[in-house]
């Protein structure tokens, strides 16, 4: 099984996030060195700055010590210093445009690793097993935290003797859930000021986690149809559908037992504030019909539990809720926007 496992990262904050927190919570036993009997090369896309950095670095020697490892200069993508978001976008999607061509000259399945994501113990051995089965995608949710307050707590709580982090899913999850970023909390079925790009929907389940249902998740694994080259927009998108165009490609992960993955972001970021006073179906049926394929489409329909106790019958009934409203706006997407403008209209005047 030949495997390209790639992150772009640059920048001192996220390439010290990556190097000192990511890659300890993955040099664990189940996770990078869960590749050993495998082809796997480990490549990093950054400018020649962060590069130096990187191979001086005492986790990053430890990776190269697993397997083959490349740090990638891409320093035509990084003449100007600092990026405003946008840019970082634009950037990202060059590094991965870069990789992906890489992965397909060498027909390697790819692993993305963002440089601010960490991970469960044993989410890259179930990686493997799942690319074993024939699944050609694995896709999770990838719930965004406030790095700030998050990422002493998790140092504090998980690391070992060697420096390494492994955090198993249901204490990883206990401690995520104290700190969600706040655009983690506007995706809230019930938020007081819902996102006003919602590409999550969450339902809290008491005190021990919520049940999510995603038009965007993560794609961790691809292991492409058709070698297509990514393009434009993010590797995500539009790419992802051409690379893996059938549902049955896909294994989503919907429960985090079996992989959890947690995202790092300043808590000043801020994407899609702020939307309606309170969630609107009427509303919510015009963002599907704007946003998404029908890969995304079909992601929704699965409800992925993020839990750090034993679920029960409160789940199958949260399950269920979560069912109805989004097969509701699913049908609701399919009509002309004139009729749900209209709706929304008539239902605004009615307040």
């Amino acid at each position: 099984m030949k495997i390209h496992l790639i992150s772009a990262v640059w920048g001192d904050q996220y390439t010290d996030l990556f190097l000192n927190v990511c890659l300890p919570n993955q040099l664990t036993p189940g996770n990078l060195r869960a590749f050993g009997e495998t082809d796997a090369v480990y490549k990093i896309y950054t400018s020649s700055k962060d590069a130096e950095t990187i191979l001086d670095n005492r986790f990053y020697k430890e990776v190269e010590s697993l397997m083959p490892t490349q740090v990638v200069a891409l320093d035509h993508l990084f003449r100007s210093s600092g990026h405003s978001t946008p840019i970082s976008i634009l950037l990202m999607t060059q590094c991965h445009k870069a990789a992906i061509d890489s992965a397909n000259m060498a027909n390697a399945i790819l692993v993305f690793l963002p440089p601010d994501q960490v991970y469960s113990e044993g989410a890259f051995a179930r990686l493997i097993e799942i690319a074993s089965s024939g699944k050609r995608a694995v896709t999770l949710s990838g719930v965004r935290l406030s790095k700030e307050t998050f990422v002493p707590a998790f140092k504090e709580k998980f690391t070992d003797e060697n420096g390494h982090m492994p955090s198993p899913s249901r204490d990883l999850v206990e401690l995520a859930l104290g700190h969600l970023h706040p655009i983690t909390a506007s995706m809230y079925i019930d938020a007081k000021s819902p996102n006003g790009a919602p590409t999550h929907l969450y339902w809290k389940v008491g005190a021990e986690g919520f049940v999510a249902r995603c038009l965007h998740l993560h794609p961790l694994l691809l292991n492409p149809v058709s070698k297509s080259r990514l393009i434009y927009g993010n590797f995500d998108t539009d790419y992802f559908q051409k690379a893996a165009p059938l549902p049955s490609d896909y294994y989503i992960v919907t429960d985090s037992d079996d992989i959890t993955a947690f995202e790092m972001s300043p808590v000043d970021k801020s994407v899609g504030f702020i939307g309606a006073s309170k969630f609107n179906i009427i509303g919510y049926a015009r963002f599907l019909k704007r946003n998404g394929h029908h890969i995304h489409k079909y992601f929704l329909t699965e409800a992925i539990r993020i839990h750090s106790t034993q679920t029960d019958d409160n789940w199958e009934a949260i399950d269920a809720e979560s069912s109805n409203i989004i097969q509701a706006a699913l049908a609701l997407a399919k009509l002309p926007d004139s009729i749900l403008r209209l709706w929304a209209f008539l239902l605004e005047k009615m307040r």
